[in-house]
């Protein structure tokens, strides 16, 4: 078990002017993720140490260590934590219109992943950029990015039932491809600071899960 799943788990423990040590833990963890966030999306992974992280968040390395192993632990909670801010949103857009048609529910998704990527640029560096090529822990963090975002696109493998493909070929490598291009579209409209209008983007991404 880590750190991190220990701060969030147990009794009530002590308390000081009514609040738990568990949850006071759980305070101070989050608010070193929300350092992390600001640290490595402003500054970059590389150029980050652990007493930058401690300082900036007005902590001693002793709470640090309560929480996290390390530098490399706090990084994949704090990757953890903006994926599940993604699936969030991307989870919202089902809420917003109707779901009967899998084309204009998959746009809305498509439209919530773009608009994720533009709102916070901290959030994007680290996500599009700054966990890619860093290190096999780190590789397995881009990984994780794909990953998540597979599941959400549920109206992707309704798109795919109007493809045209070879008798061979498989759906979910096709659909696996098609959206590693969404990803690599989002990276490219943020490497260029968001130049294209964003309803330019959706459409290029949609052109791909048509098929």
């Amino acid at each position: 078990m880590s750190k991190q799943t220990q701060a969030l788990s147990g009794g009530s423990g002590r308390t000081y002017r009514g609040v738990s040590e568990e949850a006071r833990r759980a305070e101070r963890q989050q608010k070193l993720i929300e350092t992390a966030i600001e640290a490595f999306g402003t500054r970059g992974i590389r150029h980050v140490s652990l007493r930058d992280i401690c300082a900036a968040a007005g902590y001693t390395p002793r709470y640090f260590y309560e929480s996290f192993a390390d530098l490399d632990e706090l990084m994949a909670a704090m990757v953890e934590v903006l994926l599940q801010r993604l699936v969030d949103e991307l989870r919202g857009a089902l809420l917003t219109g109707p779901r009967d048609d899998p084309a204009q529910l998959a746009r809305r998704m498509v439209r919530a992943y773009l608009e994720f990527l533009r709102k916070d640029a901290r959030v994007t560096r680290i996500l599009m950029i700054e966990i890619y090529g860093i290190g096999l822990d780190m590789d397995r963090l881009a990984n994780r990015f794909m990953l998540t975002l597979g599941p959400e696109f549920g109206p992707l493998l309704e798109l795919q039932k109007q493809w045209d493909l070879p008798r061979r070929a498989s759906k979910g490598l096709v659909a696996t491809g098609v959206l590693g291009a969404m990803v690599f579209i989002g990276t490219r409209w943020v490497s260029t600071g968001f130049g294209a209008p964003i309803e330019a983007v959706t459409d290029s991404c949609m052109a791909f899960l048509r098929g």
